[in-house]
């Protein structure tokens, strides 16, 4: 029923709309066509319908959107066919071959030179070696503390040597040593009245044969890699010796060796 209401009043809305109508009723189809809502009055009986903002009670109230809601999206078309292929383009013609180039000429071999003339016998030199060599071979031990420094106990080697102004030394030591107890053992070189400072060390429990490596405090127990100290002294008496000290424990020191080798100027 409300379908046909519906229906009936929107028929008779759009044959009001085309009727020719007085100044006042074109006024309200004006307003019709720019309002959102459009509000119509329904005889109850006849079921005619009037466009109006108020109605009387013979008469239903009517109203309907001016514009009904948008549909929903059709569905998306299939995909067109691919293109056909383009035609493959002709092969360009080949470029001319280039022209081979020239090999240069051997250059001529030079001239041998004239053999030089034989240099003057050299004068000897003006210096001359001397080693100093000092060894002590039976056991003895070293009671350190817990520090690293060195003490006098077990005694040398030491040497004692006179120089001359312009005498550089070499110096080589060997130690055989091992740690009692404790945490290591050490030697320590002592060069007259500097302060010892530890050359060679070991943290093993039997006797290990270390030698001198320059600028290392452990040294090391292969002697193809052993270095010495090389340095200059000044003219006068001067003493090299051998100390030793253990870290925590009791050490034992064996065949202690020290070489100290003399550059100096030829009398």
């Amino acid at each position: 029923m409300a379908s046909a209401l519906l229906a009936t009043a929107f028929i008779s809305a759009f044959a009001l709309a085309r009727a020719p109508q007085p100044f006042a009723q074109a006024k309200t189809l004006a307003s019709v066509k720019t309002a959102k809502t459009i509000k119509a009055c329904v005889k109850k009986r006849s079921g005619a319908v009037r466009i109006a903002k108020k109605c009387s009670k013979s008469e239903r109230r009517l109203k309907w959107a001016a514009k009904g809601p948008a549909g929903k999206p059709g569905a998306t078309g299939a995909p067109g066919a691919p293109g056909a292929a383009g035609a493959t383009g002709a092969t360009g013609p080949a470029g001319a071959t280039g022209a081979a180039g020239t090999t240069g000429a051997t250059g001529s071999v030079g001239a041998t030179g004239a053999t030089g003339a034989t240099g003057a016998t050299g004068v000897d030199g003006t210096t001359t070696g001397k080693t100093n060599f000092a060894q002590v071979t039976g056991s003895q031990t070293n009671f350190g503390g817990s520090s690293t420094s060195c003490t006098t106990t077990p005694i040398g080697p030491s040497i004692t040597f006179n120089a001359p102004t312009g005498t550089y030394i070499q110096i080589m030591a060997e130690v055989d040593m091992q740690k009692s107890g404790g945490n290591l053992a050490f030697a320590c070189l002592k060069v007259d009245g500097d302060a010892a400072f530890s050359i060679l060390s070991s943290a093993s429990v039997s006797f290990t044969d270390k030698f001198l490596v320059k600028g290392s405090g452990t040294g090391t127990t292969d002697k193809y890699t052993a270095e010495p100290f090389v340095f200059p002294v000044s003219a006068g008496s001067h003493t090299i010796s051998l100390q030793y000290g253990s870290d925590g424990g009791q050490s034992a020191f064996r065949n202690r060796k020290l070489w100290v080798t003399e550059f100096r100027p030829a009398p």
